[in-house]
């Protein structure tokens, strides 16, 4: 049976978590949906790493991990692959670790507690990557509150 909201493109994913259960959990689960795990890291430094020789559409960024942090390392891999696109997950949701996440250029963060919304969005991500797949996404904003899906979308440049 094929499920019709799985991304049309093979979207390329990097998860980086410190837990490597909740990564092995987390790539069955987006695998089953369509997407393509191309990598996993422990550490914000191996995220950044695999980022140089990888090519990825979307990186699942914890934001609490050993030595650089999820802020930190999402500044490193944008500086190292540009057109990728930077979701935070974090256990502590609040305004100013957002805030932090966005201004180092995430351009979503999903609350560990609400990884239900995270299909959506990651299926949003997908369908833009999809429509847009010449152009760069160069400001998409995606914001999970509470049980709300909030989505704005920037407009998108060559």
């Amino acid at each position: 049976m094929t499920n019709d909201t799985r991304p049309s493109t093979s979207v390329r994913l990097l998860l980086v978590d410190d837990d490597k259960a909740f990564r092995q959990s987390l790539s069955i689960l987006l695998t089953d949906e369509g997407f393509h795990v191309v990598g996993e890291a422990g550490t914000g430094e191996d995220a950044v790493r695999l980022a140089q020789s990888i090519r990825l559409d979307i990186v699942l960024m914890d934001i609490c991990l050993p030595g650089m942090d999820g802020v930190r390392a999402t500044a490193e891999v944008l500086k190292v692959a540009p057109r990728s696109q930077v979701v935070g997950l974090s256990l502590c949701g609040d305004g100013d670790t957002v805030s932090r996440m966005m201004m180092a250029g995430a351009s979503a963060f999903v609350p560990k507690t609400k990884l239900e919304s995270l299909l959506g969005v990651l299926h949003g991500m997908a369908e833009v990557l999809a429509s847009h797949s010449n152009r760069k996404w160069s400001g998409t904003l995606v914001r999970v509150k509470d049980a709300n899906l909030r989505v704005s979308r920037k407009d998108l440049s060559e």
